[in-house]
């Protein structure tokens, strides 16, 4: 019998990983046949334990910022009431904030349209003129953010009541807003819980969310909760708890499947391992997504661009090249401007993972790699759907729900590719 010499000294979960492939590429060479599609790999508690206390910090961050809106209901009464009353007098939302905090108000902003309102993003292409009577929201964790603070000054100048999303009170933002909210930020993270306490014994060696992501997914939450207060005919209240409460559900429905069921904790950690593979090698990442998932894809990029990863989004196509990954987010997995670039892409061997809320679907069945989350309750494409004259409510559980998977690969990505908080801030814009 042959011996082959195999170092099994492992030291960290990629070690693991790379034994593995080492295992597999000798079998290969003595004729042995070894089944890549099915679950062979190992599946040790360490692969995913950063994703999984990252993602039920996220959690607890998302019901902590309920908690906090709550708290202060009487604000978020009068929230409603204004912007009802803007809407009935045909004045336009502004929505302004700086980075991924920018991008998460985006979302709101996006939310606010479809049960019809009028709404504008200051300083964007289409930006609409600031006049007395809109209302200005600001989405900024600090509170400080100097773009997003001179926003404000300006639309206080012009006449806008202004409202102020922060994660600290005592900030400008908060103390310059008509009213304000505050939800959890990076500070908030409690002393003594799982996440923390590996991080003091110096298992995980970065923090979970530099630059506030917990702020920034608690924004999409609250966004998300806010449509159903204003969507509600009597209890705002009421119309807050019953969809920020479906959200996280949904959420928890997502990392339970992802860590209880061996094929699909299995899909998760190869889907880890693609993205550090495609980091280690320094091929090219493009995230695409459509409508709301565009957003979502564009928070991403920034967080895998803070793990120094070579990110692109779709005017950057043109560059693609075999072996770049493309990621791909589509609630439905049906939407067509999506399916275009799942099948350019592998006609020319590129790495596709499509995040969906269906297996299977048209996007799935594209795919090299796939990674289902829940929240879609429809199978129907949105970017296909015709909103009419009839404001209807649409729940972002997907996102929300994708936006905390990734953000947990980009916390087990850190660890496993030994990324400090110090080098992830410093790629930071």
């Amino acid at each position: 019998m042959m011996k082959i010499p195999i170092d099994l000294s492992i030291k960290s979960p990629s070690s693991m990983w790379n034994i593995y492939l080492s295992i597999v590429n000798v079998t290969h060479q003595l004729g042995v046949c070894v089944r890549m599609d099915s679950v062979v790999k190992p599946l040790l508690e360490n692969d995913v334990d950063v994703f999984e206390s990252s993602v039920r910090l996220l959690v607890d961050q998302g019901k902590a910022s309920v908690d906090s809106v709550l708290s202060r209901s009487d604000d978020f009464i009068d929230i409603c009431k204004m912007m009802k009353k803007a809407k009935e007098d045909g004045k336009t939302i502004h929505i302004t904030g700086m980075g991924r905090s920018g991008k998460s108000g985006m979302l709101t902003g996006e939310l606010l349209k479809n049960i019809g309102f009028h709404v504008s993003y200051i300083g964007k292409t289409l930006a609409r003129p600031i006049r007395e009577g809109d209302i200005a929201i600001a989405f900024s964790g600090s509170g400080w953010t100097r773009e997003t603070c001179a926003d404000i000054d300006y639309a206080i100048q012009k006449g806008a009541t202004i409202i102020g999303i922060t994660a600290d009170l005592r900030s400008k933002i908060g103390r310059i807003s008509d009213v304000v909210l505050r939800l959890p930020g990076k500070t908030d993270i409690p002393e003594g819980s799982r996440y923390v306490t590996k991080q003091m014994e110096q298992i995980i060696k970065t923090p979970l969310a530099p630059m506030g992501t917990t702020f920034e997914l608690c924004v999409i939450l609250f966004g998300a909760g806010l449509i159903g207060g204003l969507y509600s005919t009597s209890d705002y209240i009421e119309g807050f708890k019953t969809i920020s409460t479906k959200m996280l559900s949904d959420l928890d429905w997502t990392l339970s499947d992802l860590l209880s069921y061996q094929n699909n904790r299995a899909q998760l950690i190869d889907v880890i391992h693609l993205f550090e593979n495609a980091i280690m090698n320094r091929h090219p990442s493009y995230w695409i997504g459509s409508g709301l998932t565009d957003i979502v894809a564009g928070m991403h990029a920034m967080r895998f661009q803070h793990l120094k990863s070579d990110v692109e989004l779709t005017y950057d196509w043109r560059f693609r090249e075999k072996n770049h990954l493309l990621v791909l987010i589509s609630g439905s997995g049906e939407t067509p401007s999506i399916l275009h670039y799942a099948n350019d892409a592998r006609e020319i061997g590129m790495n596709v993972l499509g995040i969906t809320a269906y297996m299977p679907s048209s996007l799935s069945k594209m795919c090299t790699h796939t990674l289902v989350v829940h929240g879609r309750d429809s199978r129907e494409s949105a970017y296909n759907k015709r909103i009419n004259g009839s404001a209807e409510l649409f729940l972002p559980a997907f996102e929300y729900s994708t936006a905390n998977v990734l953000d947990g690969i980009v916390a087990q990505l850190a660890f496993n590719l030994g990324v400090s908080e110090h080098e992830m801030e410093y790629e930071h814009a």
